[in-house]
Protein backbone atom coordinates (compact mmCIF):
# COMPACT_ATOMS: atom_id res chain seq x y z
CA UNK A 1 0.00 0.00 0.00
CA UNK A 2 1.60 3.46 -0.60
CA UNK A 3 0.08 6.85 0.39
CA UNK A 4 -0.20 9.70 -2.08
CA UNK A 5 -1.08 12.41 0.91
CA UNK A 6 1.27 15.64 0.40
CA UNK A 7 1.15 15.98 4.76
CA UNK A 8 -0.18 13.71 6.59
CA UNK A 9 -2.31 16.57 8.89
CA UNK A 10 -4.84 14.52 10.54
CA UNK A 11 -6.41 15.90 13.64
CA UNK A 12 -6.99 12.89 15.92
CA UNK A 13 -7.96 14.64 18.92
CA UNK A 14 -11.76 15.60 18.30
CA UNK A 15 -12.74 13.16 15.37
CA UNK A 16 -11.49 10.12 13.66
CA UNK A 17 -11.15 10.73 9.66
CA UNK A 18 -12.42 7.42 9.13
CA UNK A 19 -15.48 8.41 11.05
CA UNK A 20 -18.57 8.86 8.51
CA UNK A 21 -21.38 10.58 9.46
CA UNK A 22 -24.40 9.93 11.20
CA UNK A 23 -27.54 10.61 9.91
CA UNK A 24 -29.40 13.88 10.92
CA UNK A 25 -33.30 13.45 11.59
CA UNK A 26 -36.01 11.44 11.86
CA UNK A 27 -36.56 8.11 10.45
CA UNK A 28 -38.28 4.36 10.18
CA UNK A 29 -37.32 1.34 9.11
CA UNK A 30 -39.55 -1.03 7.06
CA UNK A 31 -38.43 -3.85 8.88
CA UNK A 32 -39.50 -7.80 7.25
CA UNK A 33 -39.20 -11.15 9.22
CA UNK A 34 -40.08 -14.46 8.39
CA UNK A 35 -42.46 -15.88 10.93
CA UNK A 36 -44.53 -19.19 11.70
CA UNK A 37 -47.81 -18.31 11.86
CA UNK A 38 -49.70 -17.28 15.00
CA UNK A 39 -50.00 -14.16 17.31
CA UNK A 40 -47.22 -11.46 17.06
CA UNK A 41 -46.54 -8.87 19.94
CA UNK A 42 -44.36 -6.45 18.98
CA UNK A 43 -43.01 -3.48 20.61
CA UNK A 44 -40.34 -0.71 19.62
CA UNK A 45 -37.98 0.24 22.55
CA UNK A 46 -36.09 3.82 22.08
CA UNK A 47 -32.63 2.88 22.28
CA UNK A 48 -31.83 6.30 24.48
CA UNK A 49 -33.86 6.02 27.25
CA UNK A 50 -35.34 2.56 27.27
CA UNK A 51 -39.04 3.71 26.71
CA UNK A 52 -41.63 2.17 25.20
CA UNK A 53 -42.49 3.76 21.27
CA UNK A 54 -44.94 1.85 20.38
CA UNK A 55 -46.77 -1.37 20.69
CA UNK A 56 -47.96 -3.44 17.78
CA UNK A 57 -50.35 -6.79 17.99
CA UNK A 58 -51.36 -8.79 15.34
CA UNK A 59 -52.32 -12.06 14.25
CA UNK A 60 -49.55 -13.42 11.30
CA UNK A 61 -50.42 -16.43 8.85
CA UNK A 62 -46.99 -17.82 9.18
CA UNK A 63 -44.25 -16.11 5.98
CA UNK A 64 -42.88 -13.01 5.65
CA UNK A 65 -44.15 -10.43 8.00
CA UNK A 66 -43.99 -6.16 7.61
CA UNK A 67 -43.66 -3.63 9.85
CA UNK A 68 -42.94 -0.11 9.60
CA UNK A 69 -40.90 1.31 12.83
CA UNK A 70 -42.00 4.98 14.33
CA UNK A 71 -40.07 7.52 13.53
CA UNK A 72 -36.55 7.66 15.31
CA UNK A 73 -33.11 10.05 15.45
CA UNK A 74 -30.47 7.41 16.10
CA UNK A 75 -31.74 4.12 16.17
CA UNK A 76 -34.65 1.43 17.56
CA UNK A 77 -35.06 -1.72 18.68
CA UNK A 78 -37.38 -4.03 17.89
CA UNK A 79 -38.34 -6.71 20.12
CA UNK A 80 -41.28 -9.68 19.56
CA UNK A 81 -42.67 -12.14 21.85
CA UNK A 82 -44.82 -15.00 20.45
Amino acid sequence: MTRNDPTINFDWNNKSPFDTPKPVGTRSANVQLNLPAGNVDAVWINTRNGRTERHDKARHTGGVWSVVSPLFEEDIALAIRK
